[in-house]
């Protein structure tokens, strides 16, 4: 037999109860709304920390390419040199740490890695027993010029900020700032410092997320994996919106970032890696540690094309391989520490915006022929056929890698033209090896 029960209660009381669910009722919504807030406070003080860290940066950059410019004294230049290149290297770290649209920072980006491009080249030259010849000078005056003009952007980014903008609630108009950067034109030199072609092509819409989305509880469980292997706890930060939404985790102190898209795909990561004197790993073991790390985000069909070994922190970037042909555009860079051993970098936007299945072709021109048209100098030690970037296409190539003396050299010949298409120079230096 079914009973029904009821509570026995007066008017009052039943009004009474009634006031206490509310209460209970109102006061959870409150406390989630506080945690909701407690969140967005916190994402935005890492997006303006890091910004006006990027402006300081990008200031002291200013200033020292105007000494540059009129600086005569070698020992002094390759000071300024150097320190405009580590500048570069810390504006490219607080660019990655503000979760706006890539395609509106990729103008800033490409900036603050050409200008460190052109200080590592110079740095490299007057290492050699060169010197700023006028050429040269009229560069630094140009590249000064347009420091200034940035500045001047990100100044404008700032006052916004400081009229009580912010990047979350206020993307449209911060974003229209940073995409004014990108008119700024200048012809740099062509230079590539952590491998072929590793400033890939980031095309206008991602292409190469196509799973399905998940919930930002399931991408914790996910970026609390890399969390446990770095030995620290993460919890989400929130999203953000853009061409790709981002679902973004970090420990309590922040120094730890990890971006996931809404499928769930690993897009970047970093943590705190020291300089170190003595590495406990080389290239080969940072290359073993990169793919164990890779393998077990789920990536799969990579292989290394580049590492370069950086204060003691090796760089390994990761290509996809179809068929035997290296698809460059198809790229992931890896951080491993010296230090730990363990992976403290990933940036895998390319990979995200750009891998999708191909089409790829075939070539027309026979290795043999390839190699009636490298110069009898240079030793041949590997020809691969690769997929590179040029422009907005992606021209099937092949890759020879080669020596003459001690130089280095990878040459790119188109597959079907036969034809030249890029030459790219080895150089060691004591900031790791440089492409030109």
């Amino acid at each position: 037999m079914n009973q029904r029960y009821s509570l026995n209660l007066p008017k009052w009381g039943k009004i009474a109860l009634i006031l206490v669910l509310t209460l209970g009722v109102l006061r959870g919504f409150y406390s989630l709304i506080q945690e909701k807030n407690r969140a967005v406070n916190m994402m935005e003080s890492v997006y303006e920390k890091s910004f006006y860290d990027l402006v300081m940066d990008v200031n002291d950059m200013e200033i020292k390419l105007e000494k540059l410019s009129v600086s005569s004294g070698v020992k002094y230049q390759r000071e300024l040199l150097l320190d405009v290149s580590e500048r570069a290297t810390l504006a490219n770290g607080n660019l990655a740490q503000i979760s706006l649209d890539t395609g509106v920072l990729q103008g800033t980006t490409k900036y603050v890695n050409q200008v460190g491009d052109f200080a590592k080249s110079l740095y490299e030259k007057l290492n050699e027993g060169g010197e700023i010849d006028e050429k040269d000078r009229k560069s630094l005056k140009k590249l000064h010029e347009i420091s200034v003009e940035v500045g001047k952007r990100l100044s404008a980014v700032r006052d916004e900020i400081g009229e009580g903008k912010s990047f979350i609630n206020n993307f449209d108009d911060i974003s229209t700032s940073f995409s004014e950067i990108d008119d700024i034109s200048v012809d740099y030199p062509e230079l590539i410092y952590d491998g072929p072609f590793s400033d890939s092509v980031v095309n206008k819409a991602p292409k190469g997320l196509n799973c399905a989305k998940i919930t930002p509880e399931d991408g914790e469980k996910i970026a609390k994996q890399i969390g446990d292997y770095l030995g620290v706890s993460i919890s989400y930060a929130g999203s953000w919106e853009g061409k790709i939404t981002t679902l973004n985790y970090e420990n309590d102190s922040s120094d730890v970032l990890i971006k996931l898209a809404e499928c769930g795909q690993l897009l970047s990561f970093s943590a705190p890696a020291p300089i170190v004197k003595e590495s406990i790993i080389n290239e080969e073991d940072a290359v073993r540690i990169g793919y164990e790390f890779l393998y077990s985000m789920g990536f799969e069909g990579l292989t290394p094309v580049w590492y370069s070994n950086y204060n003691g922190n090796v760089f390994v970037n990761y290509v996809h391989e179809d068929e035997g042909v290296l698809v460059y555009n198809d790229m992931i860079k890896i951080k491993v520490s010296g230090e730990s051993g363990k992976v403290v970098g990933f940036e895998g936007m390319a990979y995200a915006y750009n891998h999708v299945s191909r089409d790829i072709g075939e070539a027309v021109v026979v290795e043999d022929e390839v190699m009636e048209k490298i110069s009898g100098e240079i030793s041949v030690e590997t020809i691969r056929l690769a997929l590179v970037p040029k422009g907005e296409k992606e021209i099937l190539s092949y890759e020879v890698f080669g020596t003459r003396g001690e130089k280095k050299y990878f040459i790119y010949i188109d597959a079907v033209t036969g034809e030249e298409i890029n030459i790219l120079c080895v150089i060691d230096s004591d900031q790791g090896d440089l492409l030109m």
